[in-house]
């Protein structure tokens, strides 16, 4: 018996995201978060990591931290819209005043979601925004 996939579940299968996070704990939570729902997913440590492998492959999303090492979230995101990057970029960050969802938004950020993240509103965004 063959079981069809749910709606839900054939949007998601194959998209390729990167997760854009120095701390690799929460990274992998992410991981756990997103391998069940079908995601293709791919790592890097700082915004300087994320620019190089997005040069290098081809990402239907970028989910990234703020506050990181070497380059941060909302400058990373500008230079990959100034890379032509016109996928969703979603920044994810401990700190959610309205001046730093302005900054994300401003610096070309499609969403702006705040830590501790809860998987069913992050499945969510991803399918509004995918």
């Amino acid at each position: 018996m063959v079981k069809e996939k749910s709606k839900e579940q054939s949007k998601t299968v194959g998209k390729k995201i990167l997760i854009v996070d120095d701390n690799m704990a929460f990274a992998a939570a992410l991981k756990c978060a997103l391998l069940p729902k079908g995601f293709v997913l791919d790592t890097a440590k700082d915004g300087v990591e994320a620019l190089e492998k997005v040069k290098k492959n081809d990402y239907d999303a970028v989910l990234t931290d703020i506050i990181m090492p070497r380059m941060n979230g909302y400058e990373a995101t500008r230079r990959l819209r100034a890379l032509d990057f016109e996928k969703p970029i979603i920044g994810i960050s401990a700190f959610d005043f309205k001046e730093d969802i302005d900054e994300g938004l401003a610096a070309g950020m499609n969403a702006y979601v705040s830590k501790a993240i809860k998987p069913a509103a992050l499945m969510k965004l991803l399918a509004d925004l995918l």
